[in-house]
C-alpha cells in the first residue's frame, strides 16, 4: 500500500509561500523547547519554536537555535546570553525542565536575515529571525488565585493556552 494511497492532489488546492513576517515586536509564547544533535556531531542546540499569539502574524512560528554545547566557546556564550534573556523575559529564570518555560507569554523582536550557510536550499534566500527577547508589560498585574503560585517561582498556568483555537 503506498503512503499517498487515496489522496488526488486535483481536489486539494496547493499550498503558497508563506511571505516573511514583517520586523517589529510581537506577542508570543514558547510552543516547545527541543535539544538536537548539532550537523557535526560534535555538539547540540535548543530549538525553540516560538508561536505569534497576536495582530497578522498570529499563529505564525518563528525559530531560535541555540548551540548550548558546542566546541566554540564564543557559539556557547552566545547561546547562554540569548537563554539568558529568554527565561528573564518568561520569568523562569532557572527552570527545571522545558516545559516550565512554554505558554507564557512574552515579546519577541522579529527581523530579517540573508542566509549565508552555504546550503544550496537556503543561500541567499531572506529568512525571519528574532533579535530580541522582552517580558510582556501588561497595562495591571495579573490577580493569580490563592494557592495558584507554584514553588513560589511562576504562577500556574491553564492547561490550555487561553489564545489557543477551541
Amino acid at each position: 500500500m503506498s503512503i499517498f494511497s487515496g489522496f488526488d492532489a486535483d481536489n486539494v488546492e496547493p499550498s503558497q509561500p508563506r511571505a516573511l513576517i514583517p520586523t517589529g515586536d510581537y506577542s508570543a509564547v514558547i510552543e516547545k523547547v527541543t535539544e538536537k544533535e548539532n550537523s557535526k556531531k560534535n555538539g547540540s542546540y535548543l530549538e525553540f519554536v516560538f508561536q505569534i499569539i497576536a495582530g497578522p502574524s498570529e499563529n505564525r512560528k518563528v525559530f531560535d537555535l541555540l548551540n548550548t554545547k558546542n566546541p566554540s566557546r564564543q557559539a556557547v556564550d552566545i547561546a547562554n546570553a540569548t537563554m539568558s534573556a529568554i527565561l528573564r523575559a518568561v520569568g523562569v529564570p532557572r527552570p527545571v525542565n522545558e516545559d516550565e518555560v512554554c505558554n507564557i507569554p512574552l515579546v519577541i523582536t522579529v527581523g530579517v536575515s540573508t542566509d549565508k550557510s552555504g546550503n544550496p536550499a537556503f543561500n541567499g534566500k531572506q529568512r525571519n529571525i528574532i533579535t530580541g527577547y522582552k517580558a510582556l508589560n501588561e497595562p495591571q498585574p495579573a490577580k493569580v488565585a490563592e494557592g495558584a503560585m507554584r514553588d513560589d517561582r511562576v504562577p500556574a498556568r491553564p492547561a490550555k493556552a487561553p489564545w489557543a483555537k477551541k
